[in-house]
């Protein structure tokens, strides 16, 4: 065996190309019978639910999550999700709830405030204040802000509300308002409570399944009029169709929840499918010179050599994002990602390189003869 010989060509020595080429069909059709038979999970977003996100200053630890579980399982929810993780931004913990039952803001809150205090879905403002403010305050601390807020008062302080309120700005507009010093303390909101429906989620998950469909069509005739000829554009869109197969029996198998975030991650799939895809399938549709099996043996080497780094950094993003942040929709992104890149290689550096070499060196070789 020559030391020369690339990757591809040393493993088609070892393992005959054309059983290499038919393993990544026969994951796809795993994958394919995997989801038919057990399903995809779904998120919020697309199946209707709550997503509750609340800051707190103290650790709640699994005591803490197995109280809120049973206090919302009594209440009637469903399908409840507890997990606690850290807010980067304010240095708090972040306790996150997920259920797909519905229920009224009134509620959640009554569930919540025993164990965990005061809730608050907007930042608050209390100032003390010489006397009752003019009508125009409100108007004058929109412009301010820049933010809409609400004004109430109640001898001898005023209460200001609004989503986001930076102190240093409203104390500074209310010294020059009223020509004074005025004390002022804020409560920063610690709760965000997300309610879609079930019929807005259904709406939603049409949407984003045909976004696919549709991106898989605009793909099929973009590769068709570059190349224009049939066996590579089905080499190309087959190695997708795979990819994007093999992530959602991942995410059957994993239950990964199919909501935006691994939605955009599946598109991403498919679009670097298809990129790894092109590059082979151009070096080789298009060479100028040279043995088709050197340019195949190149190729595996820059493709392996993208696929792999971006493997590593999205395993990276995983880990941050399950054991530091909890930041769902990195997680969710990172996972789908891992899962489909994997699926990449095999589906392309063995199916497509197969397709390709049989296109180009047996079939073509047999109609010479």
């Amino acid at each position: 065996m020559s030391s020369s010989e690339g990757l591809y060509t040393r493993l088609t020595k070892v393992v005959p190309y054309k059983l290499l080429t038919a393993i990544p069909p026969i994951f796809t059709i795993l994958s394919i019978l995997i989801v038919a038979f057990h399903g995809l999970d779904f998120g919020i977003d697309f199946k209707g639910g709550m997503l509750m996100e609340i800051l707190t200053d103290k650790p709640l630890g699994d005591a803490g999550l197995k109280s809120i579980e049973s206090s919302f399982t009594n209440a009637g929810l469903s399908e409840l999700k507890v997990y606690e993780g850290f807010d980067v931004d304010s240095g708090k913990n972040k306790l996150t709830i997920i259920t797909t039952s519905t229920v009224n803001d009134t509620e959640v809150v009554g569930l919540l405030q025993p164990i965990l205090g005061d809730l608050q879905e907007f930042d608050s403002a209390v100032a003390t204040v010489p006397h009752e403010p003019s009508g125009d305050l409100t108007d004058k601390l929109n412009t301010r802000l820049k933010a809409k807020v609400d004004v109430s008062y109640a001898q001898p302080n005023m209460t200001v509300t609004a989503i986001d309120i930076n102190r240093d700005e409203l104390k500074s507009a209310l010294d020059f308002y009223y020509n004074s010093d005025i004390p002022v303390t804020v409560k920063y909101k610690n709760f965000n409570l997300r309610t879609v429906g079930a019929t807005l989620g259904q709406t939603f998950r049409d949407q984003g399944i045909k976004a696919l469909i549709i991106s898989f069509i605009l793909m099929g005739i973009v590769v068709f009029i570059a190349f224009r000829e049939i066996i590579p554009s089905i080499a190309v869109m087959q190695s997708a169709v795979s990819d994007a197969a093999i992530s959602l029996g991942a995410m059957s198998i994993f239950h990964i929840p199919l909501e935006p975030s691994s939605l955009a991650a599946l598109l991403m799939i498919i679009g670097y499918s298809v990129d790894t895809d092109i590059m082979l399938t151009t070096r080789v549709v298009k060479r100028k010179g040279g043995e088709i099996m050197e340019i195949m043996d190149d190729a595996v080497v820059t493709g392996l050599t993208m696929t792999t780094c971006t493997i590593v950094v999205m395993v990276v993003v995983y880990i941050v994002s399950s054991t530091l942040t909890q930041i769902a929709t990195l997680k969710s992104i990172s996972s789908v990602l891992i899962f489909g890149l994997f699926g990449d290689i095999i589906c392309t550096w063995f199916t497509n390189t197969g397709l390709l070499r049989w296109y180009f060196l047996e079939r073509k070789t047999h109609k010479k003869k």
